[in-house]
């Protein structure tokens, strides 16, 4: 699965010439670009105040959207695009702190990766700040009953300076004087299946993560050695396949338990980079929630419909794996347990091949 370099919110009207512009850089896997009619249609902005792309075409009423932004509290990167822009436009863009103006671009541009890759890696690094921000608040809270109240006081204020004073950042509208005291913002709060992982990276955790999911079979367990993954579990799968299906579950519950490093079981040997992991992870349940309302139930059992089959079938390469576990097993949950394709494509090359007709109950 070819993961998008940056997630963009479009707003308002495109040319015919920025709608190419921006398909290609979606069907490139550059950019995931979601669109919006206008300003009021942004979601408010959160406490996290982790950044955003956001891709606006130059039209003369752009000018007034960007405006509008900056008076606004939303931590948007804008990058300002179009087929050309006068010195006046430069000077506005300049004042108003866009991120970058692209004239004229082409989808195959080095130079237009360049400047999208560098609004990722910095919006990737807020939002690895802002985590482990979060992170000292959680620890923090469960240490707090062992520190003195003196220490209590000190370690709320310096975490809140340094989240405070380390979140200016006046490109993507955000300033330490906007913010003003964080002293209301809860030490703990219900986190996400990435959000731990990278809780127990950050904090170089030995021991093992338990989760369960709110479905009756939903648990598994996550260990690790000071902060890598040694080993991943769920149901009957192990390794990636277990991580992938752990972070389609719908409101995890966790409790971790300290181990020792001779403790450990060193069975997984995962070569990814958890940044990636964590991308492909949270990629995987969009597609998901998107088709889980046509998702088969665990127990179904299906079989192949040979009167579908024909020399001019052409099947992708997931649905001919998915075919043909179906095959081998029929009932969906030894499906998703033995095909070794995370669930989320499971589950989508199921809908596909029964949409074609090559598989019925």
């Amino acid at each position: 699965m070819r993961i998008p370099w940056c997630r963009a919110i479009q707003i308002g009207k495109l040319s015919a010439w920025g709608e190419q512009f921006l398909t290609s850089l979606q069907e490139n896997s550059i950019l995931d670009v979601s669109h919006l009619a206008g300003l009021e249609e942004l979601p408010a902005p959160d406490t996290s105040t982790v950044p955003q792309l956001l891709v606006i075409e130059n039209f003369p009423e752009s000018r007034q959207w960007i405006l509008k932004l900056r008076q606004g509290n939303h931590p948007f990167y804008i990058l300002w695009f179009g087929r050309n822009f006068s010195k006046e436009d430069i000077i506005f863009a300049l004042t108003y702190r866009v991120y970058c103006t692209l004239e004229n671009p082409k989808s195959d541009d080095k130079n237009v990766h360049m400047w999208i890759k560098k609004a990722s890696q910095t919006i990737e690094n807020s939002k690895q700040f802002s985590h482990l921000i979060s992170t000292l608040r959680t620890l923090f809270k469960q240490i707090e009953g062992e520190l003195a109240l003196s220490y209590q006081t000190e370690l709320k204020t310096a975490i809140s300076k340094i989240e405070h004073y380390g979140m200016h950042d006046e490109l993507a509208g955000i300033s330490s004087d906007q913010r003003g005291p964080r002293e209301n913002i809860a030490f703990n709060r219900s986190e996400t299946f990435a959000e731990m992982l990278n809780s127990m990276h950050d904090l170089e955790r030995t021991g093992v993560l338990w989760v369960k999911g709110d479905g009756k079979t939903e648990e598994g367990r996550v260990e690790f050695l000071q902060g890598r993954i040694v080993l991943a579990a769920a149901g009957e799968t192990h390794g990636l396949k277990a991580l992938f299906r752990i972070f389609l579950w719908d409101n995890p519950r966790f409790l971790f338990t300290h181990r020792g490093p001779d403790e450990c079981l060193v069975t997984d040997h995962l070569n990814i980079v958890l940044k990636y992991l964590c991308l492909e992870g949270e990629e995987l349940k969009r597609h998901y929630d998107k088709c889980r309302a046509h998702i088969p139930p665990s127990d179904l059992v299906l079989e192949l419909e040979p009167s579908a089959l024909h020399i001019g079938t052409r099947l992708a390469t997931n649905d001919f794996l998915t075919l043909a576990s179906v095959v081998e097993y029929g009932k969906v949950s030894d499906i998703l347990d033995y095909n070794p394709l995370p669930d989320a494509l499971i589950y989508k090359s199921l809908i596909s091949l029964r949409q074609a007709n090559l598989i019925r109950l």
